[in-house]
């Protein structure tokens, strides 16, 4: 049974102020990479006097939902509606806090070095974000040196952050930011190696499914600055795309002063992110969810970051390649949303990429 539970705006010393569980109605919460915990929203039935009290001195309390010990959901109130039976209210995960201060010690990673991702991701959360725990210990390291990387001063860290991880690293990995429980920042590179959730045909409320030709390229360069000049990477070409499909070249650009390396990174994980047509959904709705080992398991445990398979949508005697099979039916979840009142659990799924459909290929051999 969830258990949700609010707690003042001090996280130093936090003060339990209520266990809202039995007065809650219309939870929803929600997960998201980037970001972690996303959104929780729930209806709260109290007097007018309890209204003003949530209005006036309860901005920024934080709420914990969780099982037991396990934390689901964690947030901080930034939203405050009245309604006839009382107030709705809508909490944001603290991966909002990274956008709180801008940051504005830009010029530090245009000299020295070497300076890699999680070098200034780690500094701007310890000048910029005191609400994110000081544990660095789960920021991994992409690798790549990315000196002289310029940004514009005034920019917020939550912005920064999807920049530096557009630059993958040398194997051209997918890389996501996220706060979790405890409110302990991550940073780590997308992780296909296993299925974790399972569903059939059956199970599910909604669907729908999209092969779209817009985000397909063969060939892709990157553009930077160079010591102040224009410069373009060599052109990256994948040829089986290119007989598979056709010609079509994409420009990467926007990257500003970086090294070499670093833009080369930024062109290869763009196309082998771009260079199958993959399945695409907005609206996968599921009413149950299993595990490997086929038990069955609440909804609410699902998160951004898993990936899930649809069982029973293509048929076994389907004449697909692996590309095609994968991209159909196996998904990385880059957002998930539960709704508590109607037992419901919405997954966005991230297309796939080739590294996925080998892996999920690799399972399906054993």
């Amino acid at each position: 049974m969830l258990t949700a539970t609010l707690y003042n705006a001090d996280l130093s010393t936090p003060v339990r102020i209520e266990d809202l569980t039995q007065r809650i109605e219309n939870l929803r919460f929600s997960t998201l990479l980037h970001g972690g915990f996303g959104e929780c929203t729930f209806d709260l039935i109290c007097s007018l006097g309890e209204v003003w009290e949530w209005r006036l001195k309860r901005y920024f309390y934080r709420l914990i939902i969780r099982e037991v010990d396990t934390v689901f959901w964690e947030g901080r109130l930034e939203d405050i509606e009245f309604i006839l039976k009382g107030l709705r209210v809508t909490f944001l995960g603290y991966w909002r806090n990274l956008a709180d201060e801008p940051y504005n010690n830009t010029a530090t990673w245009s000299v020295g070095g070497p300076h890699t991702a999680d070098d200034i991701i780690k500094a701007m959360l310890t000048a910029n974000c005191p609400q994110i725990s000081a544990d660095q210990s789960n920021i991994q390291d992409p690798g790549l040196d990315l000196m002289p990387q310029t940004f514009n001063d005034d920019q917020y860290p939550i912005d920064l952050v999807r920049l530096l991880a557009e630059f993958s690293d040398s194997t051209q990995r997918i890389w996501y930011f996220a706060i979790w429980a405890d409110r302990i920042p991550y940073f780590f590179p997308r992780n296909t190696a296993t299925i974790d959730w399972y569903v059939w045909l059956p199970n599910m409320h909604s669907i729908r499914l999209m092969a779209s030709a817009k985000d397909f390229w063969s060939r892709i360069y990157s553009v930077y600055l160079s010591g102040g000049t224009k410069t373009r990477t060599a052109t990256a070409t994948n040829t089986e795309a290119e007989a598979k499909y056709i010609k079509r070249v994409r420009a990467v650009t926007g990257l500003g002063e970086i090294s070499a390396a670093a833009a080369l990174s930024r062109r290869d994980m763009e196309l082998d992110y771009r260079k199958e047509i993959q399945q695409q959904t907005d609206a996968l709705i599921v009413t149950a969810v299993y595990d490997s080992n086929g038990k069955s398991r609440d909804l609410w445990r699902v998160r951004a970051g898993d990936v899930v398979r649809i069982v029973d949508l293509v048929p076994a005697s389907a004449d697909l390649d692996a590309v095609s099979l994968d991209a159909l039916r196996t998904f990385y979840i880059v957002e998930t949303r539960y709704d508590a009142a109607r037992a419901r659990l919405t997954l966005v799924p991230d297309r796939e990429s080739r590294r996925l459909a080998v892996s999920v290929a690799e399972l399906l051999a054993r």
